[in-house]
């Protein structure tokens, strides 16, 4: 071939020349050849071949009888093994003996599968089903990028309920890894990610059969979101909120869902108007502040349809909610707003959006009797953390929890959440969340309790190694005992996790920071 090439001045690659395949760049085009084969020793997965002269000796090495007919330049067939027949009867054959030929390279049985896709209402015949069963250990010896290439060619051909039925009853399913339940939805010819996403909740398939990242996830979402059928609003705020476009298109697709599948190819999110920048100019001080005002903000631009324009929404920021304004005052505001963004909102919906546009204008720090506590939020462990400081013996510790108590949620098995909502019961919940100097009412029925818990929570666990088998957390983390300020500022510069956040919580308390005035 590559003398013939040459003699007619066709560029060629050598592209699988070990296995008589070179490549013809004809007028820039690409056109993969292979010359006339024989097998000589095979093993399940590869074969050591020898080059013939015979179309005849090449077809025997072919695995259905219709991939192995031949046509010449005068548009003469050759069909060796019966091939043309059973295109006609709709039914895929392997050339001479399916055990031999499936043992030669067991990727065949997948290959017989897709190609049954392919016919309109294909046969299976009893000889194929049976040998089919007997070798599949042998799939087992497959790369899983191979089972993957074929099976994303299944899902995405056709007659995939009968195949995959088929490939169930002789066990092919389960030597491949596919823990498929029948599905009624399967759309023939559709795309592969999502038919597979209907017949299996086992989201480690994608990583096992090495699919690209974009395929495991839209594998992932669609399954995290199985049950779940969204509305136009909710499309539209993911768009705005910049989420995977293909993914949600997905989703559409997978719940049949026409109308959501137009929106999402047509809709033009809008820009938020407001940034970080325009929260400084108003004096807003950089910090994880302002990511909450805009977050806020965003909010409240979506609920009212984008409709508000930057001047509007700091406006709103100004003049609506400050530092000072007690958070029942904002709650009741939200409560009986008419405003757009508020227009269909529940009760509830309120009270969290209340919240979040008060949270946005706090310190977050508040004292309890004898007790400091400065709570914030750790974005990058995605966490809620309360300080605690026993203002009287000077110890400090600090309790980690979920998200989402500061945005009017409650997680009863949360320890954090716990704490929080005894705190509450005891003092005024709204001076509480707004950043005031809160003390606990002693004579209210939970106001010793929730003294106590918090009393004995710093002291506990931050004894600092005076109790017998307790240790304080400095000294668990490697913090020397008195160190100066130069050397904290050195630990957390060099340091990383509790350690980093003990030595910086230290050099906050040295300095004076977020303490109470």
């Amino acid at each position: 071939m590559q003398q013939m090439f040459d003699s007619a001045g066709v560029r060629h690659i050598p592209t699988g020349i070990e296995h008589g395949t070179i490549t013809a760049v004809i007028n820039g085009e690409e056109f993969e050849v292979t010359t006339l084969r024989a097998d000589v020793e095979t093993d399940g997965r590869r074969a050591e071949v020898e080059f013939v002269r015979s179309w005849e000796e090449d077809a025997k090495r072919r695995d259905l009888t219709y991939n192995a007919m031949s046509m010449d330049f005068e548009g003469n067939l050759y069909d060796y093994h019966g091939g043309m027949d059973d295109l006609q009867d709709k039914v895929t054959r392997f050339v001479g003996d399916p055990q031999e030929r499936i043992k030669e390279d067991y990727l065949r049985t997948l290959r017989y599968f897709r190609f049954q896709g392919r016919l309109d209402t294909p046969t299976f015949d009893r000889e194929t089903m049976q040998a089919i069963a007997n070798n599949t250990d042998g799939l087992k010896q497959l790369s899983v990028e191979r089972v993957w290439m074929e099976m994303s060619k299944i899902l995405g051909g056709g007659n995939i309920q009968q195949i995959l039925g088929a490939m169930d009853k002789t066990g092919v399913l389960g030597a491949i890894g596919l823990n498929a339940k029948p599905s009624q939805n399967l759309m023939d010819g559709g795309d592969p990610i999502i038919n597979l996403a209907r017949i299996t909740d086992d989201e480690s398939i994608g990583p096992r059969w090495k699919m690209s990242n974009e395929e495991k996830g839209k594998l992932g979402f669609l399954i995290s979101q199985k049950g779940q059928t969204h509305d136009k609003k909710w499309y539209t705020d993911q768009m705005v909120d910049g989420f995977d476009r293909t993914q949600l298109d997905a989703l559409a697709r997978y719940n049949n869902q026409d109308d959501m599948i137009a929106h999402i190819k047509s809709f033009k999110a809008p820009e938020f108007p407001v940034d970080g920048n325009d929260l400084m100019q108003l004096g807003h001080s950089r910090g994880p502040g302002i990511g909450k005002t805009l977050q806020a903000l965003r909010t409240q631009w979506k609920a009212g349809n984008f409709s508000a324009d930057k001047d509007e929404l700091l406006k709103s920021l100004s003049e609506k909610i400050t530092k000072r304004t007690p958070m029942g005052d904002v709650i009741d505001d939200f409560y009986q707003s008419d405003a757009p963004q508020f227009k269909g909102k529940s009760k509830k919906k309120r009270r969290q959006m209340a919240i979040a546009a008060k949270l946005s204008k706090m310190d977050e720090n508040f004292i309890a009797e004898g007790i400091m506590l400065r709570l914030e939020r750790d974005d990058y462990a995605d966490m809620l953390v309360l300080h605690v400081k026993d203002t009287k013996t000077n110890r400090r510790t600090e309790v980690r929890g979920k998200l989402g108590y500061e945005s009017g949620g409650y997680d009863e098995e949360d320890k954090l959440h716990q704490l929080l909502d005894k705190i509450g019961k005891a003092a005024n919940i709204s001076d509480l969340m707004n950043g005031e100097i809160v003390h606990i009412n002693p004579n209210h029925p939970k106001g010793p309790e929730s003294i106590k818990t918090a009393t004995k929570l710093a002291n506990e666990n931050f004894a600092d190694g005076k109790k017998p088998g307790r240790k304080g957390l400095s000294k668990r983390v490697g913090i020397p005992k008195g160190a100066t300020i130069a050397q904290l500022e050195k630990i957390a510069k060099n340091s990383t996790g509790e350690k980093r956040r003990m030595a910086q919580w230290q050099l906050n308390m040295r300095r004076g920071k977020n303490k109470a005035k």
